[in-house]
């Protein structure tokens, strides 16, 4: 993530594979949620799917 946000892009999805253990997908959405934080980036209302 810090590349794309070092180029500048403020819209950056995450994927995630449902089939990998709940724990691995909730450490993943938190730091991604983090670092949209530290940089500043807002966070999208619409909810997040997991798939």
């Amino acid at each position: 993530m810090e590349y794309l946000i070092g180029l500048g892009h403020k819209k950056i999805a995450i994927m995630t594979e449902g089939s990998e253990t709940p724990s691995v997908v909730q450490l993943r959405l938190k730091g991604y949620l983090e670092a949209l934080k530290i940089n500043g980036i807002e966070v999208n209302d619409k909810p997040h799917k997991i798939c």
